[in-house]
Parts: structure tokens; sequence; C-alpha cells
């Protein structure tokens, strides 16, 4: 599958893989409302809750999906 790719024109591949990122944008898009329900009701518990717990679980539920904002799975996050 990666050869047949590669040996594609600069125009080719973007003619046949058009559809496959609107895909992927398409699920993106779709993903962020939910993610953002899961952010909303870690928040919520404000109050309820430990700010060192509630802190683990927003660092747990960002690290897998934030490598396009430079943060990386494994690594700890800075403190602010």
């Amino acid at each position: 599958f990666n050869k047949a790719l590669s040996s594609l024109s600069q125009k080719e591949f973007e003619q046949k893989m058009a559809p496959v990122f609107g895909e992927m944008a398409h699920n993106l898009e779709s993903f962020n409302p939910v993610f953002t329900a899961c952010l909303l009701k870690v928040q919520m518990t404000l109050g309820a809750s430990d700010y060192e717990r509630r802190d683990e679980a927003l660092q747990s539920l960002i690290q897998p999906l934030g490598g396009e904002y430079g943060l990386c799975a494994g690594y700890p996050l800075l403190k602010t």
C-alpha cells in the first residue's frame, strides 16, 4: 500500500486521497463536541473534587489527542 501511494504523482495522490482526507476531517469535526462534553463533565466537578485529580483526569483525556498541539503521550504536562 505504501509503495503504491509513493509511486503516485503529487496530482494523482491529491486526487485519490481527497475523499480519505475529507472523511478524516468530518470524523474529527464530529468528534470535537463529544470530546468537549467529556472535558466539561470533568470541569463541572469543580468544588466537589480535588484539583490534582481533575488535573490528572484532564491530562489523561487530552494527551492521546494532543500531538497536534505539541503534547506527547508519555511526557508529563508542564505545570502552569
